[in-house]
């Protein structure tokens, strides 16, 4: 390719240097091998680093009845429940589960909708795809079965009371049975008297207690049960089976960045090599001027 040279005016021994554009289209090839071959690296060194792979699994919020979904305002409550739900997984699991080491964990509600997304990421995608159905599912359980759980611990505690209040019972049909046995006596003691009406008064006090909180929790455990309701559970609508991995915005990424980096490099060996050509041409210029007749040496 043939240049042009351009000296300058103030110093005619001095060639005046091509500017950085000027400089990369002569060299244009140089800067598009540089560029290619940096792209080249930045593609293999995405290919060498370690990938993330990231399992995603989704449980949503109303598995219940249809009627719920009649409700006025269910939509946005089951969304906010949804929220809350999503708070419960941490990168240490959910209620306090281990999260197998190398994996990170995360929950979050899809934006106006009643589906919590479960992720889970690691540099191994069985790991990763394993974390993420467990964590669905522990998410799954700690919800579904809080409800069940107070049931039954209302049960436990009406069985207990049940028992205590046939005891007091007994004890005040033994009692109210001493006193009629002493009254049935000629003569009876005044103070054994006493002493058996107020045995009878006492166990009377304790049968009304016991009966009263047998009575309460029976109807405690009846409305639980009655008016138990699934809209608020969880119910898992996809495993997590497929997985995403961040090799491809590593590629864009790293393949760009080395694009330009060898674009930028070419673009500095363009230059280089025009002020050298131009330092080259200045003291061709003057040895020839210095070998002209007329003229002499310094």
């Amino acid at each position: 390719m043939s240049t042009t040279t351009d000296y300058r005016e103030d110093e005619p021994f001095t060639v005046q240097a091509a500017g950085p554009l000027t400089a990369w289209r002569r060299h244009w090839v140089l800067g598009v091998v540089a560029a290619l071959l940096g792209a080249a690296l930045g593609v293999g060194a995405a290919f060498v680093l370690p990938v993330t792979y990231t399992a995603e699994a989704r449980v949503a919020v109303g598995s219940g009845d249809l009627t719920s979904g009649a409700i006025a305002g269910f939509p946005v409550a089951a969304s906010q429940l949804a929220s809350n739900y999503a708070r419960y997984v941490n990168n240490r699991g959910v209620a306090g589960t281990d999260v197998p080491e190398g994996v990170t964990l995360s929950a979050s509600q899809i934006p106006e909708s009643n589906v919590i997304r479960v992720e889970a990421e690691s540099a191994d995608p069985e790991a990763a795809r394993e974390a993420a159905n467990s964590a669905a599912q522990q998410l799954i359980d700690a919800v579904n079965d809080s409800g069940r759980t107070s049931a039954d611990e209302v049960a436990a505690e009406f069985a207990k009371a049940a028992d205590e209040d046939a005891a007091a019972q007994t004890a005040l049909t033994a009692a109210q049975h001493d006193l009629d046995e002493l009254l049935g006596k000629d003569n009876p003691s005044k103070s054994a008297v006493k002493d058996a009406r107020d045995a009878v008064t006492e166990a009377a006090a304790k049968a009304a207690a016991t009966g009263m909180r047998s009575a309460a929790l029976k109807q405690r455990y009846t409305n639980l049960v009655a008016g138990s309701s699934t809209a608020a559970n969880l119910l898992l609508v996809r495993t997590a089976e497929e997985l995403d991995s961040n090799r491809t915005s590593m590629l864009a990424r790293l393949g760009l960045a080395g694009l330009a980096a060898g674009a930028a490099l070419g673009l500095v060996l363009s230059v280089v090599i025009e002020r050298r050509r131009a330092r080259s041409a200045g003291g061709t210029r003057a040895a020839r001027t210095a070998d002209a007749p007329g003229t002499t040496g310094a």
